[in-house]
């Protein structure tokens, strides 16, 4: 019997090593409220705006090396390189709140042999999300979004929140 998506993905965040990352990557069926693929590292407010929407809507992870194809389908393709996690840490604080919690893992498979990801590089954010501090809000006013706003993801899109999904939030 096969596994839903929602477990292989629940086996990851609870425990994300680096066979349940295989798993995740090459049996999962894509992006999802709480997984989101990128290609490359993106603009730091972006990725800012994508923390605080998979925050608030109760945690998740953004996998960097996975690019979406024109049919919807996912391909693997690493990254060229592994991004300096201090660098990303600080690009990325200045817009979030102390109290979002996130944290960069590496998956290195350039020594693989046998592997479908072999010679490949991936990261992975891991954010975290906690009831009582919710929501979590914007922190910097910016091109795109000013202070006060809050980010939360409708189905694989990361949105600014409406009245009633921020009421829901508060509650």
């Amino acid at each position: 019997m096969s596994r839903s998506n929602k477990d292989i993905m629940y086996d990851f965040l609870q425990d994300p090593s680096r066979e349940k990352f295989v798993d995740l990557v090459l049996n999962g069926d894509g992006e999802q409220n709480n997984l989101d693929f990128k290609e490359k590292w993106i603009e730091y407010q972006k990725i800012s705006e994508l923390i605080l929407g998979i925050a608030n809507s109760g945690g998740g992870t953004i996998i960097f090396g996975i690019s979406e194809l024109s049919d919807g389908t996912f391909e693997n393709k690493g990254l060229d390189k592994l991004e300096d996690k201090a660098n990303i840490e600080s690009k990325v604080r200045k817009f979030l709140p102390e109290v979002v919690k996130f944290e960069v893992l590496d998956f290195d498979f350039s020594g693989e042999v046998y592997s479908k990801l072999k010679n490949k590089l991936f990261q992975v954010m891991m954010i975290y999300s906690e009831n009582e501090l919710l929501p979590y809000i914007w922190n910097k006013d910016s091109n795109d979004s000013e202070i006060g706003t809050v980010f939360i993801r409708r189905g694989t899109k990361t949105c600014k929140a409406n009245g009633h999904e921020l009421k829901e939030l508060i509650e």
